[in-house]
């Protein structure tokens, strides 16, 4: 959380003349580090706006501009942080988090405030002031001891092997009997396997989820891939409802829900991806639009396969 060490009263008196003034005389430390702004930060509504770039390369993220949506992205080892220009809801880790005052964007470049910082990061950030310098410390949170278990249904070759300690013929085994009878719907399941024995099965049991639904980051993609061939051969068309997916079957239908509007919309597997890191599935941009997701440019979606074919 952020706590203001010494308060910012003064500096705004000083500078919100205007709804947007420049703050030209502050300056800003990160991490003990005087922060190189092209441009100074603003003053809004009372409150300091930073540009949001430098701000969260600082604090160790990789930072993208997704044009067609507005949303700038902010993806580091502790947290991916998603923000709408002008919307009052940001995602951190796919969950939404509401804001006093959403980011701007002036002159080509994305503002965010300090309240935002406050308001959604669970990292430790304060900030000082004092003869107009604003400092921002950042503390990555602790992480938590977490077991983990492997989708059986959607894990590799390589995967199985690794993380269930099985040999190489029996994680064949199992690909082929997703790919010959279809997912795993129970643990018992995994005795109908060639070479499971019930020992073998007491030792896997507890490592494994068979429950066939997922759940992670989502994205989308619309126009500028109208026309192209998705990995499946078909001709990609935004407005359809399929979607993209790492390993699922072409023509696997998934239900897709996005918590924070509630909705959700079946979808059609007929491309590969998503290519971006930490993402799950890439959404056409007809998908995205049936569950409100596309003001967020990437959200978190729980996902429920359901087969070949619709019953």
């Amino acid at each position: 959380m952020v706590r203001f060490i010494l308060p910012l009263l003064l500096l705004i008196l000083l500078l919100s003349q205007v709804c947007l003034a420049q703050a030209e005389e502050v300056s800003v430390v990160v991490a003990g580090q005087v922060l190189s702004l092209q441009e100074p930060p603003l003053i809004k509504d009372e409150q300091v706006l930073l540009p949001v770039r430098p701000l969260l390369e600082a604090m160790g993220a990789e930072v993208h501009w997704e044009e067609e949506s507005q949303t700038v992205v902010g993806l580091s080892k502790d947290y991916e942080i998603v923000i709408p220009v002008g919307c009052a809801e940001t995602l951190v880790n796919g969950e939404p988090v509401l804001v006093d005052i959403p980011a701007v964007l002036v002159e080509g470049r994305t503002y965010i405030p300090i309240c935002l910082l406050e308001q959604s990061l669970d990292s430790k950030v304060e900030l000082a002031t004092g003869s107009g310098t604003i400092a921002v410390t950042a503390e990555p949170p602790e992480e938590e001891a977490k077991i983990e278990k492997i989708s059986i249904n959607t894990a590799d070759k390589e995967l199985l092997q690794t993380t269930l300690g099985i040999r190489s013929s029996i994680a064949e085994n199992i690909i082929e009997y997703r790919e010959s009878v279809g997912p795993f719907w129970k643990v018992e399941d995994l005795l109908e396997v060639a070479g499971v024995d019930a020992g073998l099965f007491a030792t896997l049991k507890d490592k494994i989820s068979v429950v066939f639904a997922d759940q992670g980051l989502a994205s989308w993609y619309g126009a500028e891939f109208r026309g192209r061939r998705t990995a499946s051969g078909e001709i990609f068309k935004p407005e359809e409802l399929t979607a993209a997916h790492r390993d699922l079957p072409f023509g696997t239908y998934v239900n897709v829900k996005f918590p924070p509007t509630g909705k959700e919309t079946v979808v059609r597997i007929n491309d590969r991806g998503p290519h971006a890191p930490g993402r799950l599935i890439d959404l056409s941009r007809g998908a995205a639009d049936a569950i409100g997701l596309r003001p967020y440019g990437v959200a978190k979606v729980k996902l429920k396969i359901m087969g070949e074919e619709i019953s």
